[in-house]
């Protein structure tokens, strides 16, 4: 027999001061066979996914006796185990818990989150569902593919607000009142007089069906700003004082239900849609249906301090957590294996909503630098895994929310909308979202609604790109008007010739003519003709794919170059340094390529990529080739092209490319920057609105670079301010200084209780990308690995990713078999795939750094 959850009938009662919670459960459900052949099955044995909870008491009522025998939890399993007097039957049948649990500090399941007011330390209680723990907070059926509806009541006190899915229906004092609620003890609803006087009852509106991971509350201090969007309530909700900033966002949100209503012909659903700021969250946000959580920074906009960049992030954040109200909340992924298509398709149309409403931010040129080429920089691993994993059990969960499901998932959905177009591809959505609506679905449902509509081989080229690890290298080259392509994967260590996608390629030629052509199989020819001369073979690099051109080719190419798009020019870059660290190429070939294409460029985009990656360089090499080169582009850059202030017209991109050069220029102790930096501190010292909000975070940074004695002054900042933007900024300041005995101040610091663990990326990621921070890093991360550890599970999981993988494949580089040999000893479940990729990573580098140095260093020794 299969149990069904129908309804959870859920009463929450949260202490804020001894950090528990009280609950009780009336989980409707109907015990279905699994098929005609099971129909006479009887269960004696109820089994519900349960976690760190204490179960008080269980009561399964059949003719007014109570049939559960026994209960227990089962740790290990995740499991709580109610065993029955009696069998029962195909039928529907109400089950009540009694429970109650802890509000952690793991940023999981239902948890505590402390903020400041006035200088007085508070907190908050809200959950993280998503994967798998909803289990945390209540025994349930923890498997997207249960949906069920969900009857939220809240007992709390007084002077708190209760946010959850949908709107409050009923909300009283429980003032020696007779309150109506679900007994254990009869089976029935009695009369019970509760004399907390000093508690009120709020009870939930009934949600949508939908999946556990979804279900969201949040108990606090809150205050709201909102809107009307149609019928629609819009409201930001905060911690005290900071609705006012929610300005910003709240605009976003109207511009994102706007924009998919009408690109999905589906009404958004519920009657309001909250977008909360939590103090501490794990990640960037969470798509909790109708309850929509985000970090402080991904949500709050402060006029004078946040930059444009929080701007951009902000709409980015937004349009994706409302995309995922249709995918994903609507239809959502029968098992975790599809996580990518929630993932990828939110990524992707979260894109397509800011590219609407801010078309000067050129977005899809930094979808390609950024979403592209991060999904490609971890697919190229030996390490990598196929976008449709097999999930076995939960611990695999967490790794799975990498670059694969959201960079290379909505890289690969962007391909596909260029292949079939616009209109096809949206039309193809819509009747994907129209029939599986409530429900849910895997990929090939959607492959098969788009196949329908185009009548392309949308099935065949999908599959390979999903169930299929890595992606492909097109080599190409031209003889007597021909051009002769094969593809193999792309990988920077190893080979796999086994391996064939099938790839549509967007080509491009010197009269600025597109075609578009199917590549099935390993090999392909192809006639050309001679005086069109290729200009690239992925144009806009709307394939997932990198491109190997002849030398000769290649040469010929730049007489085509004037019809090359930003992303045509970034994506040659791109595509021929992966082939240098994998071997293939020389680095001869890159200095070669950006000095003869790029020496009079002046995009943003492509300059901004240039310093980039050089820079980049510099800090695996310390080498005066590619410190010579990036000095160069980073002065024109400010000299002749923006300029070194901000101007109140410049385009978004011409503010990341100035920070960029700033930042370039101060790692090679620029006295100009040196000179500029110093004179906005002073002043930002006298008047600390004198600095302009985009300049804020290399000035910090920098001002610490340049002069130790600004460290204390930006530690004490970091520690007043309660702006987590500008907290973060100076976090990564503190690690950008040259005094070493500072940089191990500042590691040792980020473990005390003042700064989150959600914080401790920033720190990390700056002190990483420091020259002269690169052994206390290793050093820091071997000996608070057993903190580190304390902290892990979960979501906190991905903070310490993100860690690994900013410290070892740089700071590894001359440790390669301490760090392997540590990181075997000391592997953290759920962690494995990830240590195998940051190995892979460091190797990748020290053999790219050996290949043109020979001599690495010790940073005791810079």
């Amino acid at each position: 027999m299969n149990l069904i959850p129908i309804n959870y009938n859920l009463t929450f009662e949260p202490d804020l001061e001894k950090f528990r919670f009280k609950g009780k459960e009336i989980l409707t459900f109907e015990l279905k066979p699994h098929s005609a052949k099971t129909s006479r099955g009887e269960v004696k044995q109820i089994v519900l996914d349960a976690v760190d909870l204490k179960i008080v008491n269980c009561q399964l009522l059949m003719a007014k006796k109570n049939i559960v025998n026994s209960f227990k939890l089962v740790a290990k399993e995740e499991k709580l185990i109610i065993s029955l007097s009696r069998g029962v039957k195909q039928g529907s049948y109400e089950l009540r818990i009694e429970f109650e649990g802890i509000l952690n500090d793991k940023l999981a399941g239902f948890y505590r989150s402390k903020y400041i007011v006035d200088g007085k330390e508070k907190y908050l209680a809200t959950t993280q569902f998503e994967a798998t723990d909803a289990r945390r907070a209540f025994p349930c059926i923890d498997d997207p593919s249960y949906k069920a509806t969900f009857d939220v009541t809240v007992v709390i006190d007084r002077r708190l607000t209760a946010i959850s899915n949908t709107l409050p229906i009923e909300s009283k004092k429980n003032n020696e009142k007779t309150v109506l609620k679900p007994s254990l003890t009869s089976g029935v609803k009695d009369a019970v007089s509760t004399m907390q006087n000093k508690k009120k009852i709020i009870k939930f509106d009934r949600t949508p069906l939908m999946s556990t991971y979804l279900l969201y509350l949040g108990v606090g201090e809150f205050e709201f700003l909102e809107e009307k969007y149609k019928k629609t309530l819009i409201r930001i909700a905060t911690t005290p004082g900071k609705s006012v900033y929610g300005k910003f966002a709240l605009g976003c949100a109207k511009k994102s239900l706007d924009f998919f209503e009408k690109y999905f012909d589906y009404l958004y659903p519920l009657k309001k849609l909250d977008l909360i700021a939590i103090p501490d969250f794990a990640t960037g946000a969470m798509e909790n249906w109708g309850a929509i959580t985000f970090r402080e920074n991904a949500l709050l906009f402060y006029s004078g301090k946040s930059s444009k960049a929080t701007m951009q992030r902000i709409a980015e954040v937004v349009a994706h957590e409302i995309a995922h109200q249709w995918f994903g909340n609507l239809v959502t992924m029968n098992w975790w294996d599809d996580l990518w298509l929630n993932e990828s398709f939110a990524t992707y149309m979260g894109n397509k909503v800011v590219d609407h409403y801010w078309p000067e931010w050129k977005v899809w040129d930094q979808f390609v630098t950024d979403t592209v080429f991060g999904g490609m920089a971890l697919d190229s691993l030996k390490s990598s895994h196929p976008i449709k994993v097999k999930v076995k059990n939960t611990a695999e969960l967490e790794e799975l929310f990498d670059e694969i499901a959201y960079e290379k998932g909505g890289s690969i959905l962007r391909m596909l909308d260029l292949y079939l177009g616009e209109v096809v591809f949206r039309e193809g959505l819509r009747n994907y979202i129209k029939y599986f609506i409530y429900r849910n679905a895997e990929a090939k449902d959607l492959w098969n609604c788009l196949e329908k509509v185009s009548d392309k081989p949308v099935v065949e080229i999908m599959q390979k790109f999903i169930k299929q690890v890595g992606f492909p290298k097109i080599s190409v080259r031209e003889k007597n008007n021909v051009l002769f392509f094969q593809q193999r994967r792309f990988l920077f260590e190893g080979k796999d010739e086994k391996s064939v996608w099938k790839i549509p390629l967007v080509l491009r030629n010197g009269k600025d003519i597109m075609r578009q052509i199917y590549l099935p199989e390993k090999k392909l020819t192809l006639r050309f003709n001679p005086k069109e001369k290729l200009a690239t073979i992925n144009h806009n690099y709307s394939g997932f794919y990198v491109s190997d051109y002849s030398s000769v080719l290649l040469k010929s190419m730049a007489q085509s170059s004037r019809f090359y798009s930003d992303s045509d020019k970034i994506g040659l870059i791109h595509d021929l340094f992966a082939l240098i660290l994998a071997g293939e190429k020389n680095l001869e070939e890159l200095f070669y390529l950006i000095n003869t294409f790029f020496s009079q460029e002046n995009s943003s985009i492509v300059l901004h990529y240039i310093i980039a990656k050089l820079t980049g360089i510099y800090l695996l090499l310390r080498d005066e080739r590619s410190k010579k080169f990036a000095t160069q582009f980073s002065k024109r850059v400010l000299d002749r092209i923006v300029g070194y202030e901000p101007k109140a017209s410049e385009n978004i991109l011409e503010t990341f490319l100035r920070v960029a050069a700033l930042s370039s220029l101060t790692l090679f102790n620029d006295n100009e920057v040196a000179f500029f930096v110093n004179k906005k501190f002073i002043s930002y010292l006298e008047d600390e609105k004198s600095l302009h909000s985009d300049l804020r975070s290399i000035v910090y940074s920098s001002a610490i670079w340049f002069d130790d004695r600004n460290y204390k002054v930006l530690k004490k900042s970091y520690e007043e301010s309660i702006i987590q933007e500008e907290k973060a900024k100076l976090l990564t300041a503190m690690g950008f200084s040259k005094n070493r005995d500072r940089i191990k101040e500042t590691l040792e610091y980020i473990m005390s209780p003042k700064v989150p663990f959600a914080f401790l990326p920033y720190a990390v990621s700056s002190a990483s990308r420091n020259p002269y921070a690169k052994e206390d890093s290793l050093d820091w991360l071997i000996k608070s690995w057993p903190r580190l550890i304390k902290s892990s599970g979960g979501l906190a999981n991905m903070l310490l990713r993100k860690i690994l993988k900013s410290i070892v494949p740089v700071c590894g580089v001359g440790y390669e078999k301490e760090i392997e040999k540590f990181l075997r000893e000391n592997k953290i479940s759920g962690l494995e795939r990830t240590i195998d990729q940051t190995l892979e990573e460091l190797r990748i580098n020290s053999r790219f750094a050996h290949r043109y140095k020979i001599n690495i260093p010790s940073m005791s020794q810079v």
